[in-house]
């Protein structure tokens, strides 16, 4: 079985109070010694470079979407569940009607400065690790963070 990154680069301009999206979900590709250096017990050799912080209690909303499942009376639509489903895959929480609950699937969410996400890739700029698409990441949040942006990448995995 796979194991797959979901990551947003997000952006939030001076004097605004919300994160938002920089062209949606990316999935730039697998890249296990990648994900060991990006979070804890995530394939990879790790320890991980970036902690695993969880995901932002202040999450953009096409993160927060594609992350979460909202609940529903009966569970239908995409990306919706019941009550019972939250309550049976989160037990410890006090779940009720139109929540977010996170998604059963998803695990090890995280978020990062351009400046982690750049020591963590280094590698996937030269040598057996190439990953041009990485890199391609890590120069959007910098040219984001030039325009004076405050930028960061949430991420998670699926497997």
């Amino acid at each position: 079985m796979g194991c797959d990154i979901h990551a947003y680069i997000e952006f939030k301009r001076k004097g605004r109070d919300h994160w938002r999206s920089f062209g949606g979900r990316i999935n730039p590709g697998r890249n296990y010694f990648l994900f060991g250096r990006l979070a804890d017990g995530v394939r990879g050799d790790g320890p991980a470079l970036v902690p695993t912080r969880g995901m932002p209690s202040d999450v953009g909303s096409y993160a927060r979407d594609d992350g979460f499942l909202f609940i529903t009376e009966d569970g239908q639509g995409n990306d919706c569940c019941t009550l019972e489903n939250a309550r049976r895959w989160e037990p410890s929480k006090e779940w009720k009607l139109h929540d977010f609950v996170p998604h059963p699937d998803w695990h090890s969410h995280s978020w990062a400065t351009a400046k982690e996400w750049e020591d963590a890739i280094k590698p996937c700029m030269e040598g057996q690790h190439q990953e041009p698409q990485y890199v391609a990441i890590l120069a959007a949040m910098q040219s984001l963070e030039k325009s004076g942006s405050e930028v960061r990448i949430v991420y998670w995995f699926d497997n």
